[in-house]
């Protein structure tokens, strides 16, 4: 096997960047989907659902955990928010720290419909869906 490309994805969904290396964690890539988006009702946001968040893309600090998210030429950067993570639908025990402030209109903005945007403070929490719940093929 030969690695010809590697990605990392710092929101969930969004375009991501290209990396020429990355660290292997226990749980995955670091700084890969750490932060996603959830609609108003508080459930997880993936392009499989709205393929209009491919329109922003985003790129990681490693070090701070901190998202730059381009959306055409304008960016916005955010650092992981403390607090207390709330539940998140879609996944049971799935949590996350809102982003809070302004980051969510221009979110919202940029692809068409209301979002926000939240960060996942230990990524080994986030749960792994039963084998039955993984969808399987060949490419």
């Amino acid at each position: 096997m030969q690695v010809t490309d590697i990605w990392v994805y710092p929101v969930k969904s969004l375009a991501g960047q290209a990396a020429t290396r990355a660290r292997v964690e226990p749980w995955g890539l670091a700084g890969d989907r750490r932060w996603g988006l959830v609609d108003p009702g508080g459930h997880k946001m993936t392009a499989l659902l709205d393929r209009r968040l491919l329109r922003l893309a985003a790129t990681s600090d490693d070090a701070s955990g901190a998202v730059t998210i381009r959306a055409g030429s304008r960016t916005r950067t955010v650092t992981p928010p403390t607090g207390r993570p709330v539940p998140i639908g879609g996944a049971p025990g799935a949590s996350g720290i809102p982003a809070g402030g302004d980051v969510d209109d221009w979110i919202s903005e940029g692809v068409g419909r209301p979002l926000r945007l939240f960060w996942q403070p230990d990524p080994a929490s986030r749960p792994i869906p039963p084998p039955s719940a993984v969808r399987t093929g060949t490419a």
